[in-house]
């Protein structure tokens, strides 16, 4: 497998172009739209086991969640959340099977990890990252409205306002050869004006998800990658890792013809800040 990233340029022609991923380019594509897609970074049998328990656990909450049910009657370790059907990425991996609550221990830690990956973070963050919150969860094809309903457009930054270099890593873990907004649920972005929302997203909070609220309805609908240079739905396979700013707007995307559950793993990384609860490692 050949590292890639994945060239933004490209995308807003509705072409998918790939080049072997270098420092350089991972942060020129960050700089510039807020999201660098990176292909290849790790082999899916690197969690395998992992995988088969992300499986199990969306059939048995999709199973739980399309019956209207509410008691998931999951163990103690997952810290499940009814609202997102969210649990602990620790809980699923057998590497720590719900022991730790230190996804650095984690199979998928161990996977994304890669040299470039990290010499990348440390660019952006400084040898010591703080996190919050290391999770998987599960959406679901035809259950909108309900706990695993799709977010409203939104930007890490207007939310959590007192975090500072605030990214975020996000990767599939889904079957061999269910791939994100074809197959199942995917994540899509806004990539204009990100300057606009890093000034805005604190300070103005209220006018920056007023904006937000009016492109709600043309980020449902179907479009090009880049509809007029700004809606992208990257279409991501397990192994695949998306990096973004805390600045770029984001939701979900359930493709109409979706017919399985997307498993994701998300995790918030920023600098030091006055986040007492976070956990810190050494990238």
């Amino acid at each position: 497998m050949t590292l890639l990233v994945e060239d933004m340029e490209a995308a807003r022609e509705g072409r998918e172009h790939f080049q072997p991923a270098s420092l350089g380019d991972a942060r020129s594509e960050l700089d510039r739209f807020g999201v660098v897609i990176l292909r290849n970074v790790f082999d899916p049998q690197q969690i395998v086991g992992l995988l088969e328990r992300a499986v199990a656990h969306a059939d048995y909450v999709t199973a739980k969640a399309t019956a209207g049910e509410t008691d998931y009657d999951l163990p103690e370790s997952y810290e499940f959340s009814t609202r997102n059907l969210a649990c602990e990425v620790t809980a699923l991996d057998p590497w720590t099977d719900g022991r730790t609550n230190d996804w650095t221990e984690t199979s998928l830690y161990a996977a994304i990890m890669t040299d470039l990956v990290r010499d990348f973070l440390i660019d952006l963050l400084g040898p010591e990252a703080f996190w919050w919150v290391a999770r998987a969860r599960v959406s679901i094809p035809g259950n909108e409205g309900k706990a695993n309903g799709r977010l409203s457009l939104h930007t890490e930054l207007a939310q959590i306002p007192h975090l500072v270099g605030l990214h975020n890593i996000w990767t599939p873990l889904t079957p061999l050869g269910v791939v994100t907004n074809v197959d199942c649920p995917g994540l899509q972005f806004y990539v204009g004006r990100l300057s606009w929302f890093a000034e805005m997203s604190q300070p103005h909070r209220e006018q920056v998800e007023a904006f937000l609220g009016s492109l709600s309805d043309a980020m449902t609908e179907e479009s090009p990658e880049l509809a007029e240079g700004y809606f992208f739905r990257p279409r991501l396979r397990t192994g695949d890792v998306a990096i973004f700013s805390g600045a770029i707007p984001h939701t979900a995307y359930v493709p109409p013809a979706a017919t399985s559950p997307r498993v994701n793993f998300d995790v918030r990384l920023f600098r030091e800040a006055d986040e007492p609860r976070a956990r810190r490692f050494t990238l």
